[in-house]
């Protein structure tokens, strides 16, 4: 492993800024013919087996909307290094943080909604599953509202017919199927996806934010509460019958075709959420500035 100083060049790219470094990976805003990209240096061989995974799955989704778009990869100096687009934005935890109540209005809730619904829809149609939605595996230009999936590093290959086994992804945002050890599919993104959507219009997740999987599953029997209860609202998926979870959509026949076509028959003047007899019997619990700072996701 090989740390990456800053202010140098690596093949033709300049690297005037770090945006993020952990012990495995370094990230630079970098430049090269007067144009701008993202640069992630691998350091280590752990995370290198996840970075050719990623490498390969941006390969596969390249010129797709709403999903990080792959520009190249190389070694140097040991390391992988891969490049995609420079898109200037921060996590959707992040901006969510910086909201007031941590949450969202209804109309921006939905436009951002829709469009990462839109990126998963390409990811399934390309017989792959993602394994990590989450709040910090999307990315939004905080002008513009435009999200972008990213963290494809223990992504899969599968058929919509197919099924797989292992534990992946995280406990606040995993599905029933993978906590219980049971083979899952693509559902299983849907599932976080509803957790996503709760996110969004909430200000919290729905079930905690727990270290292990024992306290996770305990944590499915209930849904946490809201900071407050929805007021003049209106349902956002009439033919769902629920907002919260779009979670116990996995458990029937639902895919993210069917979501898409409900959301696009709702009116966009007319989408302020009526979940408040949802939410009316839960109690207060866990936030989201107490998750962003304990780092729990």
């Amino acid at each position: 492993m090989q740390q990456i100083s800053q202010k140098i060049s690596i093949k033709d790219y300049q690297l005037p800024e770090q945006l993020s470094s952990t012990a495995h990976t370094q990230v630079y805003k970098c430049k090269k013919d007067e144009n701008y990209y993202a640069i992630k240096i691998i350091l280590t061989k752990e995370a290198k087996k996840r970075a050719i995974k990623e490498i390969n799955v941006l390969k596969k989704l390249k010129g797709k909307l709403f999903i990080i778009q792959y520009i190249e990869h190389f070694e140097y100096n040991d390391n992988i290094c891969f490049i995609t687009e420079y898109f200037p934005s921060i996590t959707l935890l992040q901006y969510l943080v910086k909201q007031k109540q941590c949450r969202l209005q209804s109309q921006e809730a939905l436009f951002i909604f829709r469009n990462i619904l839109d990126g998963l829809r390409t990811i399934h149609t390309n017989n792959l599953i993602h394994r990590n939605i989450k709040l910090d595996n999307i990315l939004i230009n905080e002008i513009e509202k435009i999200p972008q999936i990213c963290g494809f590093g223990i992504s899969k290959a599968l058929n919509m017919n197919e099924l797989t086994w292992s534990l992946f992804g995280s406990l606040s945002f995993t599905s029933v199927e993978i906590l219980f050890d049971t083979p899952y599919n693509y559902k299983t993104d849907i599932w976080s996806l509803g957790v996503v959507l709760f996110a969004l219009t909430c200000g919290q997740l729905p079930f905690g934010s727990e270290m292990t999987k024992q306290n996770q599953l305990k944590n499915l029997k209930k849904v946490c509460t809201p900071l407050f209860l929805f007021k003049n609202v209106k349902n956002i998926c009439e033919n769902l019958n629920m907002l919260i979870l779009v979670i116990r959509m996995n458990n029937g026949n639902f895919d993210v075709q069917v979501l898409g076509n409900s959301l696009n028959q709702i009116n966009e003047r007319q989408c302020r959420f009526q979940i408040e007899e949802i939410f009316k019997n839960f109690l207060p619990k866990l936030n989201l500035k107490d998750i962003e700072q304990n780092k729990f996701l």
